[in-house]
């Protein structure tokens, strides 16, 4: 596993623990779906006022039309090729609701020449301020 993030990046207020889930449940997909031998890389970024977290794999990816369905409870996508199926469907879905309440968006993007790419967008609010 590879982690990306600059010596300079500026904190975000976040519940720490609910980040923390989001983060594993980003992680277990790649390992599962991706493979174990596949590069996992964690990339962190400030972009415009808003933090960019990364979860990138080389695995078989997602077929274009599943990007949103995936974080619908219980879908697991059609090229799943996890070796244990394991859970019940909600970690993304769960996700997807804790990066709402911190008023940030997570999404897939496809990775060349296969793989994907989760991307959490949390604003990043001034020093002192945020809901957390």
């Amino acid at each position: 596993m590879t982690l990306e993030v600059p010596d300079d990046l500026e904190p975000v207020v976040v519940d720490y623990s609910r980040l923390v889930r989001v983060l594993l449940s980003l992680l277990e997909n790649a390992v599962l779906y991706a493979g174990p031998w596949s590069r996992i890389t964690v990339e962190a970024r400030a972009t415009h006022r808003a933090l960019r977290l990364c979860v990138e794999d080389e695995g078989p990816g997602l077929a274009r039309d599943e990007h949103e369905a995936v974080f619908e409870e219980f879908y697991r996508g059609r090229r799943a090729g996890a070796a244990v199926p394991s859970g019940t469907g909600h970690g993304l879905a769960i996700a997807r609701e804790i990066v709402r309440a911190h008023g940030g968006t997570v999404q897939v993007e496809d990775v060349s020449p296969q793989g994907a790419r989760f991307v959490v967008t949390l604003p990043m609010e001034e020093h002192g301020e945020g809901a957390w």
